[in-house]
């Protein structure tokens, strides 16, 4: 005589804590997908998910999981004949849906269940850091009526954002900084940032070199005559102050402060102990790295996929833009004319970018929305007494000639070299007009990445 065998598979989406996100992003969709394998003994598995805590860490809109899962089978030795009813399915919110398979064995056989591929969505109600899925087998019967041979298949959860902006991913400390350096920070004579700046190994200023900001890092900082900081310095290494240098905020020293003749810092502090500095270097390459991959990402229509070079005077429509290499010559004015409306300019570049002595980017109607990005998968540079605008990033290095500007771009700007130094030449402006005061990015990003 059969005896009845039913298996019930159950997805469920486990709320462990629910979670309040604020910020300012919004505009941009994100899907960050994780798969994990379905495989062991047990009647029961648990998956636990990391990507909503590795990829989007401050996710403002999330909007919903998508859970799948694909060759999903549970196989068993059975020792009875059994007529088996297997459903798989979700619960959410104390609804739960199913779909049944059934089947027939002969004693001493091995059964091997199989799920068809499915799909659910789960609302944003289950909000979580770390979700977790279950599946679950009950009502087997005795234990000596089968034996269970484990599970196998993939279960993949997806989730799907609108809003995450770039501020969130790039994250608050490095989005605050106008200039970083995954290597040092050298400044120019006379050059003048309005900003933090943020250095993995050294950064020096030269002579009446001002910078309205904090400076930050990993190494030495060297302040040259006349300069000024308008912020506090935290270096890993020594803070040298020259002749008649100023530091309005404190100067703090892994190791020890040297102050010129006539020169002042309202407080300074030598810790003599670089382990404690080095607590407040944060090393950002590998967010930047993240980001410019995910702003590479986004796709370019054929058309702004095929000038490298630029002469004379160029007309950029709003959009994103793919090219292998970007190269302006001298007295190239390239100009952004937003007619009023919010636009992204996104530029792509696999290479490098050069800028030509006295390119200009030229703004006209740009409104307070908008937005220009350079990112380059390798450097970036400018001859001299270019006129520049928006954020930059470099996967490499930058370096800017005597008298370049860089302004911003409807409040933002910036330099970022992920994986190199930042050189100014004597006599740069960085972000004294048209003042980066809303950060590196914008909060209204409206470009898929």
């Amino acid at each position: 005589m059969k005896q009845s065998l039913v298996i019930n598979v159950i997805a469920i989406l486990m709320v462990l804590g629910m979670s309040t996100y604020t910020g300012n992003s919004r505009a941009v969709s994100l899907a960050v997908t994780e798969t994990q394998n379905l495989i062991g003994d047990g009647e029961e598995q648990l998956l636990e998910f990391s990507a909503f805590e590795d990829v989007a860490p401050e996710p403002t809109d999330l909007v919903s999981y998508t859970l799948s899962w694909s060759n999903v089978s549970y196989s068993l030795i059975v020792y009875e004949a059994l007529d088996w009813n297997v459903d798989i399915g979700y619960s959410l919110g104390g609804e739960s849906t199913t779909i049944s398979t059934t089947g027939t064995s002969d004693y001493f056989s091995y059964v091997d269940i199989q799920f068809a591929d499915g799909e659910v969505v789960l609302g944003p109600d289950f909000f979580e850091e770390t979700p977790s899925m279950g599946w679950f087998v009950s009502g087997i019967g005795g234990s000596n009526q089968y034996d269970d041979n484990g599970w196998s298949g993939e279960v993949t959860l997806q989730y799907n954002y609108e809003g995450v902006g770039l501020p969130s991913l790039l994250d608050e400390d490095l989005n605050n900084q106008i200039i970083y350096a995954g290597a040092a920070v050298v400044g120019g004579a006379s050059s003048i940032v309005v900003g933090n700046v943020e250095a993995v190994a050294a950064a020096g200023f030269g002579a009446d070199a001002e910078v309205d900001g904090n400076i930050v890092a990993g190494a030495a900082v060297t302040m040259g005559a006349g300069s000024s900081t308008k912020g506090k310095i935290t270096a890993g290494a020594a803070v040298t102050l020259g002749a008649d240098a100023s530091i309005d905020g404190t100067a703090y020293a892994g190791t020890s402060v040297t102050i010129g003749l006539n020169a002042s810092a309202s407080n300074y502090d030598e810790y003599n102990k670089t382990e404690i500095i080095a607590t407040q270097i944060k090393d950002g390459k590998a967010k930047l790295s993240d980001l410019q991959n995910r702003l590479a990402s986004a796709q370019a229509p054929p058309e702004n996929q095929s000038l490298d070079a630029y002469t004379g005077n160029v007309d950029v429509v709003p959009g994103v833009y793919h090219l292998t290499v970007l190269t302006t010559a001298a007295g190239t004015t390239l100009t952004f004319n937003g007619n009023g409306e919010d636009n992204v300019w996104l530029i792509n570049v696999d290479t490098y970018a050069a800028f030509g002595a006295d390119t200009t980017f030229n703004l006209v109607d740009v409104t307070g929305n908008s937005s220009i990005i350079i990112n380059a998968g390798g450097y970036v540079t400018s001859g001299a007494n270019a006129n520049l605008a928006g954020t930059i990033f470099a996967g490499s290095y930058i370096l800017t000639g005597a008298g370049t500007t860089l302004r911003g771009a409807a409040g933002t700007c910036g330099l970022f070299a992920v994986n190199g130094g930042v050189s100014l030449g004597a006599d740069n402006k960085i972000g004294e007009f048209d003042t980066c005061s809303d950060g590196a990015l914008p909060s209204n990003m409206s470009i898929d990445i």
